[in-house]
């Protein structure tokens, strides 16, 4: 699979990848799908609870 990002997020993955915080392209969408899946959880559990 490949995906095309804007401009402002290509910038901001390479930016994380020169800070030394990730070695790859690759790392950051995983951290990135990592957090969304979190806060999907989380919004989950919340409508749950409020249902």
């Amino acid at each position: 699979m490949s995906i095309s990002l804007s401009e402002i997020h290509e910038q901001f993955v390479l930016s994380k990848i020169k800070s030394g915080r990730f070695a790859t392209v690759d790392e950051v969408i995983e951290k990135a799908f990592q957090l969304l899946e979190e806060q999907e959880q989380e919004y989950a559990m919340q409508v749950k609870e409020y249902s």
